[in-house]
């Protein structure tokens, strides 16, 4: 018997959903399960093959967890925003590798 967190995870798990879009426009071109990641990679490929400006939306662990948790975009957007300054609060420099060619 599924509990009933894992019962809400699976009910709102279709909420999360990688996207390709359309840079140009903005449109949501198509869509794909998480457990689809590896076929949405290879379309967007194949759309740009073709001509096509894409981008892919892959929400990471922490969004997908927002949405399993029955958050909406308002409070999702609140969470992005915050995980972006925690981010950007770090020292830039503690994640970029040196070259030792450069180096005196």
């Amino acid at each position: 018997m599924l509990s009933s967190f894992t019962t809400l995870l699976y009910h709102n798990y279709d909420k999360a959903m990688i996207q390709i879009i359309d840079i140009n426009s903005g449109q949501c071109l198509k869509t794909f399960t998480l457990d689809q990641s590896e076929l949405a990679y290879q379309e967007a490929g194949q759309l740009d093959l073709m001509g096509l400006s894409v981008k892919i939306i892959h929400p990471g662990t922490a969004i997908t967890l927002a949405q399993s948790l029955g958050k909406n975009s308002q409070e999702i957007n609140v969470l992005k925003d915050e995980l972006n300054d925690e981010i950007d609060s770090h020292d830039q420099g503690c994640c970029i590798s040196s070259d030792p060619k450069t180096e005196s």
